[in-house]
């Protein structure tokens, strides 16, 4: 890690650990947080890069549902003694975005964080320690290696009591259910609908040989942040690991629960024919598409189309040291069994 990376990492862990600290010191305050009631949150799954970001902003877009902002996740606790009439903690992400984008602008191509835009909630799960996330921006072998043996009980557990938290705060008079979405998500669906009952999934499919180098290159960019040197071959081989992983875990828990509906996509159709995605969502929800709800999630992808126009994110399998073949391999159950999706 470069020094001023070092700096900005511990920096991140002292945000991480004050949030809990504050979060502890509200529920003793507040133990009726914990008593809310959460409906059940909606949750696309898939690996990355398969443009569950977009239909995860394009749903939020609706006014459907409760989503996550970036200021919030990134310090879901209260600031305590706070008087100012904007939060204090919009200002505190906008110095973080404003530095991501100074330090590394390559990152931002790759993944686009605004202030006021819908996130991950990768960034509420950093909360527990007890999550992939930080395989994002350094390299923690040991640390990767001891969460390998964790349930990840404890990770969802304390995510759904952020959730609560949340929604206390800021959709009290009105709750809605989460419209959630994050990449360590996948292969944990036992834990999510044992921490939040009744969750409704979908999912997103691309062919995996075209996607894990645009995941290793999301890695590289974001590690750039943080390090002086990195192995980008390590990188690859990392990526490789934990998402052929997650998908054998996801591809267990589908065989095991056959009756647990999953609503599912292929990237094409969310890059091509978005509303027809929404259509399909809307229905498996049992939520009417409104002419309303149409125009708003109209209007979202009239501006992402021009606000992302010129970002260009750049990689190659060369780049990360794998091979189709090797990629093919570790996938070989899950291009099988989705392949109508991947074509």
């Amino acid at each position: 890690m470069s020094p001023t990376g070092t700096a900005s990492m511990v920096e991140r862990l002292q945000r991480i650990l004050a949030n809990r600290l504050r979060f502890t010191a509200d529920l003793t305050l507040h133990p009726e947080i914990l008593a809310t009631a959460l409906l059940p949150p909606v949750v696309i799954l898939g690996l990355p890069r398969v443009g569950s970001t977009k239909l995860h902003r394009m749903l939020a877009a609706s006014g459907s549902f409760q989503d996550p902002l970036f200021w919030q996740v990134f310090n879901p606790a209260r600031i305590p003694g706070a008087t100012s009439s904007e939060d204090p903690r919009i200002a505190e992400a906008q110095r973080y975005v404003a530095w991501r984008n100074s330090t590394n602008p390559a990152a931002n191509a790759a993944h686009h964080i605004a202030v006021h835009t819908v996130e991950e909630e990768s960034f509420l799960l950093e909360f527990s320690f007890e999550t992939m996330y930080p395989m994002a921006f350094a390299r923690a072998d040991s640390y990767y290696e001891w969460i390998q043996q964790r349930d990840r009980n404890y990770t969802y557990e304390y995510l759904a009591q952020l959730l609560k938290y949340l929604q206390w705060q800021f959709h009290r008079e009105r709750p809605k259910p989460w419209i959630l979405k994050s990449p360590p998500n996948l292969g944990f669906e036992a834990q999510i609908l044992r921490s939040t009952p009744g969750a409704r999934f979908i999912m997103s499919h691309r062919d995996p040989v075209t996607i894990v180098a645009s995941i290793a290159a999301v890695v590289k960019q974001s590690r750039k942040l943080y390090a002086e040197q990195f192995d980008a071959h390590a990188i690859g081989r990392w990526c490789l690991r934990e998402f052929s992983t997650a998908i054998h875990r996801h591809m267990a828990w589908r065989k095991a629960n056959p009756s647990i509906p999953v609503l599912d996509f292929a990237y094409e159709e969310i890059e091509r024919k978005p509303m027809d995605v929404v259509k399909q969502a809307y229905d498996f929800l049992g939520l009417e598409l409104t002419a309303g709800v149409s125009a708003s999630i109209q209007d979202w992808l009239e501006s992402d189309r021009h606000g992302t126009a010129d970002m260009r994110h750049e990689y190659s399998l060369d780049a990360c040291g794998l091979t189709a073949e090797q990629i093919q391999r570790e996938f070989s159950e899950y291009t099988t069994t989705f392949d109508r999706y991947l074509s």
